[in-house]
């Protein structure tokens, strides 16, 4: 199934870092889960901020 949706460049940026996040959880690499999770969120926020200026 072939979705036309275009997403907004924050959510590409956290499902692509959660989906890095659940791979090292998965290989019990919990720091680099943790640390995939926060780069992911302050990665959205920066585009968030960027694009309300």
């Amino acid at each position: 199934m072939e979705s036309s949706q275009n997403f907004p460049a924050y959510y590409t940026v956290l499902c692509a870092r959660t989906a890095d996040a659940i791979d090292a959880i998965d290989q019990q690499r919990y720091q680099e889960a943790r640390a995939l999770l926060i780069a992911g969120m302050q990665e959205a926020e920066e585009i968030i901020l960027f694009q309300e200026e």
